[in-house]
């Protein structure tokens, strides 16, 4: 990313309130420490954007045929990170207890609508380049 962005542009940290497995409701928030996570993981936010869209394949396997990517471990990750904001000693393995197979896609867009929410609006003030200013 080579916007620049201050901190007046960062949204309000509310998040997106899911109900998960256990029942309760939760607020997803990619905060500073999410992202800074999600970049040491991925090496980048857009990288970490596309995990989470990443349904496909990753290439051909040796026998020739799709091999499918893997994106259970980027999910659970995910949803960690998110949580941490109002539980930081919630474990990755305590958030993959909070999935299902029947809450898998509403995680899914809720991880998505909450990083979408996370991250300023693009405008002309931050996507000038960082130097030129």
């Amino acid at each position: 990313m080579n916007a620049h962005i201050t901190g007046s542009d960062l949204k309000d940290a509310q998040g997106k309130a899911i109900t998960l497995a256990d029942g309760k409701t939760y607020h997803l928030v990619f905060d500073m420490n999410a992202m800074c996570a999600m970049e040491d993981r991925y090496g980048s936010l857009e990288s970490a954007m596309d995990a989470l869209t990443g349904i496909g394949t990753e290439g051909k396997g040796p026998d020739g045929k799709p091999k499918p990517k893997k994106i259970m471990k980027d999910i659970r990750f995910m949803l960690w990170t998110a949580l941490q904001h109002d539980n930081d000693e919630l474990t990755e393995h305590q958030a993959a207890k909070l999935i299902t197979f029947a809450n898998m896609n509403q995680v899914m867009d809720a991880l998505g609508e909450a990083m979408q929410a996370s991250v300023p609006e693009a405008d002309e003030k931050n996507v000038k380049n960082p130097q030129e200013t």
